[in-house]
């Protein structure tokens, strides 16, 4: 029982109870509740696992092995990840000793992050890596037995918001089709003219394309050499066209491969869903280094100012995006023309209604409403 020994106390200008414990000749302070009897029983708990980790190391000691020996031979930025995790957790937390890491304080540092995001107007992500950052140093600290009893399920992640969808404007698609090169040509524009969802774009085969009647088929398929098993999202085999003339053309002139994949990257391999996200964004940027020279030229820039008319702003053009809008753009296109439905726009994208057999969803309605696709938005050619 007598480790059980001690009690909580009163501190002038306080309205909690306070409770101290000595660990390697420091004096370690925490406040508890208003309750003295709930205060009481929360500073035994706390003094039982302080005494367990009699001790305990250094926080600045810690960092210094855990760069030197944990993250030594990692690469460069993701040891800049975690310098900027400990100065962060330096300046909110301010730890001396591991234990220092009390769940109050961890609570206090993911909610104080969240705060200073808002306030700067960024998102989550950045934060998030912060926690997953402080998370997996801890556990290092606790697996090699530094710590005792840190409670990690506090950082859990904030989840991220997702920006609505926006809609590429006419005057964008026609920049896309000039600038990209053919392999982003093709991936948009069966995203932005046949309505095809990125995961269904990056793991189309070839065999799925039927040239002669120009369709294509989205259904999931077996691991073999060189395949990948994968599902749609949504569990649906069902055709889309391929009859939009500019479509057609970029898919004629892809670069040719050995891959069963339709799409392919610069090694010759399909794209991944995340890995085509972000291999559009640095297409994007390489589309718009290219705009921001031609548009100085004063013969381009006046081809620039007709094609995009109202929308011109001189020399800050610039296009934005990921390639889920390219669907979204899609069925905006053909909503704002009154001479489609929108259970057609519905059928080519994918969303069956209940009660629709196979059969009838998939032949006899595709014939009919395939076509609807030559009511989008025509691609004028740039000629610069």
């Amino acid at each position: 029982m007598a480790r059980y020994l001690g009690s909580v106390y009163k501190r002038s200008g306080s309205p909690y109870y306070w409770g101290q414990v000595m660990v390697q000749g420091k004096r370690i302070q925490r406040s508890f509740t208003r309750n003295k009897a709930t205060s009481l029983e929360q500073f035994r708990k706390w003094r039982i696992e302080i005494k367990d980790n009699q001790g305990v190391k250094s926080w600045d000691w810690y960092k210094e092995w855990f760069t030197n020996t944990i993250i030594a031979d990692r690469a460069r930025q993701t040891k800049d990840h975690y310098k900027r995790t400990f100065e962060v957790v330096d300046r909110i937390i301010q730890p001396k000793l591991l234990t220092d890491f009390t769940p109050e304080k961890l609570g206090d540092f993911r909610l104080q992050l969240k705060k200073e995001a808002d306030e700067k107007g960024c998102g989550v992500f950045g934060i998030n890596k912060f926690f997953l950052c402080l998370k997996t140093s801890l556990q290092t600290a606790i697996d090699n037995d530094f710590v005792k009893n840190i409670k990690l399920k506090i950082l859990k992640s904030f989840t991220a918001t997702p920006k609505p969808l926006r809609v590429y404007k006419p005057w964008e698609i026609n920049l896309i089709f000039h600038y990209a090169k053919p392999i982003y040509r093709a991936i948009t524009l069966i995203m932005c003219r046949a309505g095809l969802r990125p995961d269904e774009a990056c793991n189309l085969l070839k065999k799925n394309i039927n040239w002669t009647t120009r369709t294509g088929m989205i259904e999931p398929h077996k691991e073999s050499a060189g395949v990948t098993a994968w599902k749609p999202k949504v569990n649906t085999i069902r055709p889309f066209t391929i009859e939009d003339k500019y479509l057609f053309y970029a898919l004629q002139n892809l670069p040719q491969t050995d891959s069963p994949y339709l799409f392919t990257n610069k090694y010759k391999e399909p794209y991944t869903e995340g890995a085509l996200y972000a291999s559009w964004q640095k297409e994007l940027r390489r589309i718009n280094n290219i705009i921001a020279e031609d548009i100085k030229h004063p013969i381009k820039k006046k081809i620039f100012k007709q094609l995009i008319s109202a929308n011109f702003t001189g020399y800050k053009l610039k296009l934005t995006g990921d390639v889920r809008s390219f669907r979204k753009t899609f069925s905006t296109q053909l909503e704002e023309n009154p001479k489609v439905k929108n259970e057609d726009i519905s059928f080519l994208m994918g969303h069956r209604p209940k009660g629709m057999t196979d059969a009838h969803y998939f032949v006899k309605d595709f014939e009919q409403k395939r076509h609807i696709v030559k009511f989008l938005v025509d691609i004028k050619k740039i000629k610069l």
